[in-house]
């Protein structure tokens, strides 16, 4: 893509995840040959898939990202993948993951746990198409796995993720 932000552990080693933007009307192919930095007004490309691994504990060992809506509302898919990351040979995968949204004020926006249990065969299988149009792989039927799409108004959000068991 035009941009690709890179994301680092603090006490360093090998990177956990990364972003990457296309320019509008591209198609993801841009080269970095033609890459530019313009002013935050004008960059309309669009973030179509982030992905983050780490290890989440109890506590504080929460995972904790933000983002925010500027322009517009926004409908987004947000994952909380655990159980289904075994099938990609991930070890240790957080078994019953829970997802919490806030707003800038701290009120909770929307919260999930396990997507087989919050949500009907239909609503479950428009989930797994609205993941493959980003990009995204279906997650296990069946599996603890947490799950929201939402419609974001403008402003700044707080994604928590933690173990429902204290996992």
């Amino acid at each position: 893509g035009a941009m690709h932000v890179t994301f680092y552990p603090a006490a360093g080693g090998s990177s956990f995840g990364g972003v990457y933007f296309a320019p509008p009307g591209s198609n993801g192919t841009t080269s970095s040959t033609n890459a530019a930095l313009v002013a935050p007004v004008t960059n309309t490309g669009l973030l179509g898939n982030l992905s983050i691994r780490t290890v989440v504990s109890p506590g504080a060992g929460a995972l904790i990202a933000g983002l925010n809506v500027t322009d517009r509302e926004r409908y987004v898919l947000i994952r909380a993948v655990g159980p289904t990351l075994a099938q990609f040979g991930v070890t240790g995968v957080l078994a019953k993951p829970t997802l919490t949204v806030y707003d800038a004020r701290g009120d909770i926006v929307a919260s999930a746990a396990s997507w087989t249990a919050n949500f009907s065969a239909v609503q479950r299988s428009g989930i797994t198409m609205l993941s493959a149009s980003v990009g995204a792989f279906a997650l296990n039927v069946g599996s603890d796995d947490a799950v929201l799409h939402l419609r974001l108004v403008p402003g700044s959000y707080t994604v928590q993720v933690s173990g429902a068991d204290g996992q």
